[in-house]
């Protein structure tokens, strides 16, 4: 029997757990995930490959529609076992419901290698770090540094505590800014703004929890986990340079591991890893987890002439983004320029008298 491609809007609830029943170990595939997208305010969409009315391969996605381009965002690619031809069929079906462009991702996803079609436009390999929870030497692959760290946490009195609590999330934020604080003083890229909402969202649909270290009533380490039946996918983090110190960050990772593991977990993914950031790629590898090579991919499966128009408005958002952060630029140089002026007009006052 011929199979079925669905690309729906729709996300009923017996696909969904359908989906969720074919990938147990993805997070990124659960109604709970679905609930989410929407308390977002982003329109979920379902694209399965269906066989006598059962899913053999699918995926969730968030639907954007903006001025000149509608776009697809799949965000768990979570296996390629389907033919060739089902991505062409998946180009054709786009089209007949008006999306221009699909955005290909793998988090949380096994060993993944994306077709390379002709109407590709971007490619990047990624990187995740997944502990096989499941494996009987798990710890035996610990770090000895991550190992001194757990016991110093632990001799200090460390606690770890789960919670579905929105309150929690204020702690979780300002976790976040003080490891992202470290990462720019150490001249890496970083985010310095984070979603409040977003991690709410995470905790009222039940699509995951927070775990936080503390000693002292005070929250020294934070991570917020998205869950499914047998998978974890480590969302975001943040300890304070305290945290630091007394090791709450490895020992809340542990710990959450351990959890995870009891309560029937089999695949806990440590998250991505920019290339070349090697510090945070030993930090993630000492938990014992291994790499996973992913790729993320963009197709443009519009007409050629809405391409044209769609690189053209790109083009001149980006012209006018660059010419905006220049001119702010300018100005801070001026002023910076006008400032020092007048503190050395000041000094040389100062030094005449």
């Amino acid at each position: 029997m011929e199979s079925e491609l669905l690309l729906s809007d729709r996300c009923e609830p017996h696909l969904i757990c359908q989906l969720a029943g074919v990938y147990p170990e993805n997070p990124f595939c659960t109604p709970q995930y679905v609930e989410y997208l929407r308390r977002e305010g982003r329109r979920p969409w379902l694209v399965a490959e269906r066989r006598s009315g059962q899913i053999r391969w699918g995926a969730l996605g968030a639907y954007a529609r903006g001025r000149v381009c509608t776009s697809l965002h799949l965000v768990s690619l979570s296996t390629i076992n389907s033919p060739e031809g089902l991505w062409k069929r998946l180009a054709d079906a786009s089209r007949r419901c008006g999306i221009h462009e699909l955005h290909i991702n793998s988090l949380a996803s096994p060993v993944t290698e994306i077709p390379r079609l002709p109407f590709e436009s971007r490619r990047q390999r990624r990187r995740e770090f997944v502990v096989d929870l499941q494996s009987p030497n798990w710890m035996a692959r610990l770090s000895a540094n991550h190992r001194r760290n757990e016991k110093k946490a632990r001799k200090l009195g460390i606690e770890v505590l789960e919670t579905c609590e929105t309150a929690a999330v204020d702690a979780h934020i300002a976790l976040q800014g003080d490891s992202m604080a470290r990462r720019s003083a150490r001249g890496e890229a970083a985010p310095q703004s984070f979603s409040r909402k977003a991690i709410e969202s995470f905790l009222i649909t039940g699509a995951g929890t927070i775990f936080q270290a503390r000693r002292d009533e005070q929250v020294l380490a934070s991570i917020a986990v998205l869950r499914s039946q047998h998978g974890a996918y480590y969302q975001s983090a943040g300890a304070s340079p305290a945290g630091m110190e007394h090791g709450a960050s490895h020992a809340l990772i542990l710990q959450v591991c351990d959890r995870l593991r009891s309560a029937g977990i089999r695949r806990f993914s440590l998250g991505g890893v920019n290339q070349g950031n090697t510090g945070l790629e030993r930090f993630k590898a000492g938990f014992g987890a291994v790499p996973v090579e992913l790729d993320t991919a963009t197709y443009f499966v519009g007409a050629a002439v809405r391409r044209k128009l769609v690189t053209m408005a790109r083009g001149l958002r980006d012209h006018s983004r660059g010419y905006a952060a220049s001119r702010l630029a300018r100005k801070q140089n001026t002023a910076l320029y006008s400032n020092a002026l007048a503190s050395g007009s000041k000094s040389d006052g100062l030094h005449d008298s």
